[in-house]
């Protein structure tokens, strides 16, 4: 079944303007989103909070981890699977109470909620904010060194420092929208929503540079049609449709 036929010819270029205000009211609307919560709601991962390695006598499915801290109040608890499959790594944001404290309240609470389980707590620890100011500070040299490597293989692979400007403010454009989206959804920000961002980069700068390549390769082509025809580049409609619906029937059906 072709959802997109190989003679389409929608006027991408004719409808600039209106594209381009509906960018500018994302973009504005994503940083007043951003500014008007006081920034980004940082995890355990960026804020610092309490790490507990739980393990389980029996096994325990992850899911019931996670409902059973939402049903001692910790909704915003990251749970992941550590080593065994009864073993978990527990984040939670700090409290007033000491570790020790904590600790013993997360354990008793679980022990209530699995009945006929033995809870060992193998390790807590404090992640300062130090540790999380860190993280931030390698989230962003990350996301920098990205664009400035992204720059310069597009400017040297285009053979002009246009195309690599261009690229990047692409990519700027997306990452603001998706922060704004983190905003205000008042989503927490933690070290895998970071991966969904360095995803969206690889994604975003991919599709830019097909479009790109098209672009050259009509120009040299199509050297009688105005540049707007040649700028709608109808011909990657197919490969564009490929390129984002492949990886989400992936994950619709359960593929890393």
């Amino acid at each position: 079944m072709e959802l997109i036929r190989p003679d389409t010819r929608f006027d991408f270029i004719g409808k600039k303007k209106f594209t381009i205000w509906v960018s500018a009211i994302a973009i504005i609307l994503s940083i007043g989103s951003i500014l008007y919560h006081g920034g980004l709601r940082y995890g355990v991962d960026f804020a610092g909070g309490i790490l507990l390695q739980i393990k389980f006598s029996k096994t325990v499915d992850i899911s019931e981890v996670r409902n059973a801290m939402e049903t001692i109040g910790s909704k915003e608890a990251m749970v992941q699977k550590f080593g065994a499959e009864n073993e978990f790594l527990i984040r939670v944001e700090k409290s007033s109470e000491d570790l020790e404290a904590m600790s013993r309240k997360i354990q008793a609470s679980l022990q209530e909620q699995f009945k006929g389980q033995t809870l060992e707590i193998r390790r807590a620890e404090v992640v300062g904010p130090k540790v999380g100011k860190d993280l931030k500070t390698k989230a962003i040299w990350a996301i920098v060194l990205s664009f400035l490597a992204i720059l310069i293989y597009v400017a040297v692979r285009f053979r002009q420092v246009s195309y690599g400007l261009g690229g990047i403010v692409a990519l700027i454009h997306d990452i603001i929208i998706t922060f704004g989206a983190i905003s205000v959804f008042d989503l927490e920000f933690s070290l895998p929503l970071m991966a969904v961002i360095l995803t969206i980069i690889g994604f975003s700068i991919n599709d830019t540079i097909v479009i790109f390549d098209r672009v050259r390769e009509n120009i040299k082509k199509m050297r009688k049609e105005k540049l707007d025809t040649i700028f709608n580049i109808n011909s990657d409609l197919r490969d564009g449709y490929d390129g984002g619906a492949d990886p989400l029937f992936l994950r619709r059906t359960g593929h890393p």
